[in-house]
């Protein structure tokens, strides 16, 4: 199923979507969903009344510049990361699997969201790899 607002694919079973916040079971109540639409999407939303902004930010840097890092949060791939690049979405509150995937290394990393945080901000960066850039996660700052 797809939200309506930002076409984002969306799991069945969420009432509000993850990327911009709009509620669907108000979507869904006018009919506009198509019940047959299927996704990957799998957040873990303890609480769907609040969604907190998560940025992932990369840092720019020569080593690595030209490649990029495909960045997926609970499964949803947000787009691919350039240098001195960030994506965001909207994350509710609970635990959430980021995934950076490059070249030569993956990297994962759970993130916990609790009620009282206003925002979330993972830095990333490459650094030398044995055949490429490798992404590594610099810090990650719950606001």
């Amino acid at each position: 199923m797809k939200c309506l607002k930002c076409n984002s694919e969306l799991n069945t079973d969420v009432q509000y979507c993850p990327f911009c916040g709009d509620k669907i079971s108000e979507q869904s109540s006018n009919n506009q969903i198509n019940a047959n639409d299927s996704t990957n999407l799998s957040p873990n939303l303890v609480n769907n009344d609040k969604l907190i902004p998560l940025t992932i930010f990369r840092e720019k840097r020569i080593m690595g510049f030209a490649l990029s890092f495909n960045v997926f949060v609970d499964g949803v791939n947000l787009g691919s990361l350039k240098n001195g690049k960030s994506l965001t979405c909207q994350v509710g509150i609970g635990s959430h699997e980021i995934l950076i995937k490059c070249v030569e290394k993956d990297v994962k990393q759970s993130i916990n969201v609790l009620a009282n945080n206003h925002s979330i901000e993972i830095i990333t960066y490459a650094r030398i790899g044995i055949l490429a850039a490798v992404a590594e996660i610099k810090d990650i700052i719950y606001k």
